[in-house]
């Protein structure tokens, strides 16, 4: 290539001198840049700007051998990749006996003529000569640059090839044919050698298979590979060449015979167009604002068939009827905390960007709440849907909160924020690719479809139609609202048209690239592109040749971070990519105005899902791997679960623990569906044992953790028989018999306990030894082996001191609290309890924290005043209620009623004995109603409706037998036997509940019982009676002095001082003292008798 000519024809010849002197030929043209052309004294911008846009022409328009040395130069230095190219061998027929007939001489001229006629055919049609072996011309079509349409390329250049040997043999007078083979597929493309000397070639079976066919054809015959057939089907005439066994191949495979090369075929099939579709959603927007109704609207179509296109064209007529838009994308891969559909939407509305964190997020979070956007009471929730860490007032109570629970609090943060924004605004909301969609997503979408029922929002959600998520059961989540299909074909011919004018008006053009794009929004984009920038690319014959043309039309930067991008993901962090292709200061507007991506939130996405695929496609083995390595460091920092992933694309042996590493990080956010389908990630690349036994254990505590027994005893069963440590077998016996103790199998899960207990003392495993103490404490508690149960805690709590371990130190200390609870011995367990609620708070440990804070308020009842048990009741329910612990709200309600019994507000008593019974029974633990028996029948009394109570309590005495007498059972005898007034019926009642005291029950029951006993004696009146009472209120509990029974044994010993001396100085002076010590407690319901 003369340079001085190529810029005179530019007419800047003036700079042929610069360029000579900074030796610039044509080997090294195509790697100018603006500064070289600067220091090469270019310093008029225009000229510049001239310069650097021809040498872009050079780079995609040039000559074949011009093409070649610019793509040489300019991406030598670039890894291989795989590409899609035509392959074409041809050849002579008959070389041998040709060389004999012509002798030597005038057959190298034959060869010289041969070689240059099909050389310049090659190349005039856009490919490339790879090489020449013996009588053959290989040549290669869509390497190092594609065209979009090299296979039509080939069959052109081989039809050609046949015709124009007629020359040949006109010239040396001889009958000169040839054989020709020509394929298509994927191959490895790359530079062999060193420095200067390498040279580009490619490699794969398409080139063996085309040399075969080659040797296969016959004179002037054309065979070609099935895949190429197909590729070209409908311009192909041809026939069936039959099956060859091919060298090299072990199937026999397809060939056809090529006849001729068709014109573009324009007859086609109709079209489904778009204009109805606009105005379907034109009357569904008028709707929605009319009425101020919501509407979903379901829109589906295959890959490339102009989903995102349409919608973006939904959003544009909603803005200008004054909708406000908002959009979110569901990511395959690579999607980034905090970066779903639903949180994108959200943080849009609330106007906070995409990568913000921070402070940015929690002043967002106070302006919502100040606003009146989202009440109070659902601000952990925004903090999660925005992504952002729980300040630490709600941290804890968050923590605490089940995954059932958390995922409706998301779902009423979204409504309310729906319903205010649209009260202000009518809405569209666009969630796009829902098909990549987990579990928990669609379920927030189906809670957002039902909340807009009565707000003017439109939701639009678009998804493919294989696997489409939006199933019947999906959709009946969101019944009342109404819901639209719209099913995108592909474009009528008016449509794709139309299009095309937009680009150019020559019908000629419009016609071929319509016929070619058939109708698929994405091909024609494509084709229309192409055909601006290249007027020797033609129509293309598939999607990889098209978006293989665009790469090709990259500078070798813009390549590099193309396919540094592809590794990412659908969604490009620009900081990554820079970190991967080592270039802080790429600038992506290049691939943005070629249409590879497109700029979104501070972040940039793949103008096409598909344009990512065939990149990602194109990378070679080793370039794939460096990458994703790269990436997986990158991630560590932040991104646990796309670390693991990238390291699993790679087969690294790492990525299994890396998936285990990111599950754990999940589970400690309470994102158990995403812990979940890691730890499922992992199993299915881990093949060593000890792996997959720890990510069975893992799934198995999870799935424990959120009530899933079934899933749970799977996984532990699993670990257990490929288990190979006695700490592994004891963690799967221990979850086993975790799932047989809520299942209530309690003998089952004491063997279970047994086996594990085996393995971990055998190890010296304390952290296990604890927790299997701690269980088995838990499992002999319902059984009423008191005693047990506290020598079980007790060895817990030594065994998890001994460990260092808090977690379990704090559970075993709430265990123990029970234990010394079910044993009467308040005062222990209180401050134990006390301790366990500290620590549990401490550590974030909510769920256990509050348990034990409702259990704590039962605890002051007996060791406190009436006030403060009744405060910290509250307290624990406030608490239950905002994390979803069913089991502590109704604990904790059970110690309001006791308290508002003693304070003898015998009214607000009964009120909450009817909410305690409505949560009761809608959590199925009946015999829990024993409580509301004992109190219900005393406030009853104590309001003057006796006839009222004793029905009531003799309910309770059935009740009680019927569902055992261990939890209040005793105490219902004993408040029964206070007010009725046949003396035989108290005498027997008040015995009942003595011998359900001896049999065994839980230990509040004694401090009842003794104070009901005092009573009755006094009532008989029997003095012995009186005085057994008093003396066991004052020996129980064993070794402790509690406040209740100090207070009820001074009481009786003023009864007895008036049983037997009347109404004198001391018996009086006994009444004062016990009245004091009750006004302390404020035992009031004692007070008055």
């Amino acid at each position: 290539m003369d340079i001085g000519e190529w810029l005179k024809n530019l007419g800047l010849g003036e700079y042929e001198a610069a360029f000579h002197q900074n030796a610039v030929d044509s080997t090294i043209l195509a790697d100018l840049t603006s500064e070289d052309l600067k220091e090469m004294g270019v310093t008029a911008v225009g000229h510049r700007r001239k310069i650097l846009v021809a040498i872009d022409s050079l780079r995609t328009n040039a000559p074949a051998s011009v093409t070649k040395n610019a793509a040489a130069t300019s991406s030598r230095d670039l890894p291989g990749e795989r590409r899609r190219v035509a392959v074409l061998f041809s050849d002579l027929v008959g070389y041998t006996s040709l060389t004999e007939a012509l002798g030597a001489e005038a057959m190298h001229s034959l060869l010289d003529a041969y070689f240059s006629l099909v050389d310049t055919l090659v190349e005039r049609h856009g490919g490339r000569v790879d090489k020449h072996i013996g009588d053959c011309v290989m040549g290669v079509f869509g390497a190092p640059i594609a065209h979009g349409n090299d296979a039509e390329r080939a069959i052109a250049t081989a039809i050609e090839i046949r015709k124009a040997t007629s020359e040949l043999s006109a010239r040396f007078g001889r009958e000169i044919k040839v054989h020709v083979g020509v394929t298509i597929g994927v191959v490895v493309a790359s530079y062999v050698g060193a420095g200067e000397t390498a040279e580009y070639a490619v490699t794969g079976e398409s080139v063996n298979l085309a040399s075969r066919l080659a040797d296969a054809a016959a004179a002037d015959e054309i065979l070609v590979s099935e895949e190429l057939h197909q590729a070209l089907e409908g311009r192909l005439m041809s026939e069936t060449a039959g099956t060859l066994q091919v060298k090299g191949i072990a199937a026999p495979v397809s060939a056809w015979r090529v006849i001729a090369l068709r014109d573009v075929d324009t007859e086609r099939g109709p079209f489904v167009g778009r204009q109805t579709e606009l105005r379907q959603f034109r009357s569904i927007l008028d709707a929605c604002s009319d009425n101020a109704t919501g509407h979903v609207i379901a829109l589906r179509g295959e890959a490339g068939m102009g989903k995102t296109r349409i919608g973006e064209e939904f959003q544009h007529i909603a803005e200008t009827e004054g909708f406000a838009c908002h959009r979110g994308l569901v990511l395959d891969f690579g999607a980034e905390s905090g970066r779903d559909a639903v949180r994108a939407i959200i943080r849009d509305m609330l106007g906070v960007d995409l990568r913000a964190a921070g402070d940015t997020v929690h002043r967002a979070v106070d302006d919502a709440l100040t606003r009146g956007i989202i009440a109070a009471d659902l601000q952990a929730h925004l903090y999660d849907l925005l992504d952002a860490s729980q300040p630490d007032h709600l941290r804890a109570d968050y923590d605490a909160l089940d995954n059932q629970h958390r995922q409706k609090g998301r779902g009423l943060a979204v409504a309310q924020i729906l319903q205010w924004m649209s009260e202000r605004t009518p809405r569209l909301l666009f969630v796009e690719d829902v098909h990549w969609a987990t579990p928990s997503l669609l379920e927030i979408l189906g809670q957002v479809g039902q909340a807009i029922r009565e707000c003017p929002i439109v939701l639009i959600i678009s998804s493919r139609i294989d696997n489409d998520p939006l199933d019947r059961s999906w959709r009946a989540s969101v019944v009342g609202t109404s819901f639209t299909t719209i099913d995108l074909n592909p474009l009528r011919v008016d449509e794709a048209q139309a299009v095309c004018r937009m680009v150019t008006d020559d019908p000629a053009t419009i016609e071929r690239l319509v016929s070619r794009a058939d109708g698929n929004p994405l091909f024609l984009e494509q084709l229309l592109r192409h055909s601006r920038e290249s007027e020797a690319s033609d129509v293309p014959g598939s999607i990889r040749s098209l978006v293989q043309a665009s790469i090709d039309q990259l500078s070798p930067a813009d390549k590099t971070a193309i396919q540094a991008a592809s590794v990412i993901g659908q969604r490009v962090d620009p900081d990554l990519v820079c970190h991967l292709i080592d270039d802080t200061g790429f600038d992506f507007d290049s691939l943005v105005e070629r249409n590879m991506l497109r700029f979104e939130s501070q972040s940039y996405l793949f103008a096409h899902a598909l344009i990512r695929d065939v990149v990602y496609g194109s990378l070679l083995t080793p370039t794939r791997i460096a990458l994703h390595r790269r990436a997986a460091v990158w991630f560590e920092e932040s991104e646990l679960g796309l670390s693991a992933e990238h390291l699993a694309l790679v087969g690294s042996p790492e990525a299994h623990s890396a998936f285990l590493a990111a599950a754990r990080h999940e589970i400690g956010r309470y994102h158990f569906d995403s812990a979940l389908a890691l730890i499922e990630r992992g199993l299915q690349l881990a093949e060593d044992p000890t792996d997959r036994v720890a990510l069975c254990l893992l799934a198995g505590d999870t799935w424990l953790d959120i009530g899933r027994v079934e899933d749970a005893e799977v996984q532990y069963s699993h670990a257990l028989h490929n288990a190979g440590t006695p700490e592994d077998r004891s963690h799967a016996l221990i979850g086993i018999a975790g799932v047989r103790r809520i299942v209530e199998e309690t003998d089952s899960a004491l063997e279970v306990l047994e086996q594990a207990s085996e393995f971990a003392v055998e190890a010296g495993l304390l952290a296990e030894q604890s927790r299997i103490h701690f269980l088995r404490g838990n499992l002999l508690f319902p059984r009423g082996d008191f005693e047990a149960c506290h020598q079980e805690h007790e060895e817990g709590l030594r065994l998890a001191r001994q460990a260092g371990r808090q977690d379990l130190e704090t559970a075993s200390l709430g265990g123990l609290g029970d234990a010394e609870y079910v044993r009467g011995r308040m005062v222990s367990a209180r401050a134990r309890l006390e301790e366990c609620v500290r620590l549990a708070s401490e550590q974030d440990l909510g769920r256990i924290e509050v348990a034990n804070h409702a259990q704590l308020a039962h605890t002051l009842l007996y060791t406190s005043t009436q006030e403060e048990a009744l405060e910290v009741a509250g307290s624990a329910i406030e608490h239950a209620a905002r994390i979803g612990h069913a089991r502590a709200e109704i604990n904790a309600r059970a110690a309001v009623i006791k308290a508002l019994f003693v304070l003898a507000r015998y009214e607000a008593c009964l009120e909450e004995i009817d909410r305690y019974e409505i949560i009761i029974e809608q959590l199925g633990v009946a015999r829990f109603r024993q409580i509301a028996f004992t109190f219900g029948g005393g406030a009853m009394h104590a309001l003057g409706r006796s006839s009222e109570a004793i029905a009531w309590l003799e309910r309770g005495l059935e009740f009680a037998r019927a569902t055992g007498h261990g939890l209040h059972g005793p105490s219902i005898a004993s408040a029964l036997a206070v007010i009725v007034d046949d003396p035989e019926r108290k005498r027997g009642l008040i015995e009942l509940a003595l011998s359900q005291c001896a049999a065994g029950c839980v230990g509040h029951n004694q401090f009842r019982v003794y104070a009901d006993g005092i009573d009755v004696a006094f009532d008989l009146p029997d003095k012995a009676m009186l005085v057994d009472f008093i003396e066991a209120a004052e020996s129980y509990p064993s070794g402790e002095r509690v406040p209740w029974n100090v207070f009820h044994a001074a009481r009786g010993r003023a009864l007895l001082e008036d049983m037997e001396h009347g109404d004198t100085a001391t018996t009086r002076a006994f009444r004062e003292e016990a009245r004091g010590q009750g006004k302390a407690l404020a035992m009031h319901h004692w007070l008055g008798r």
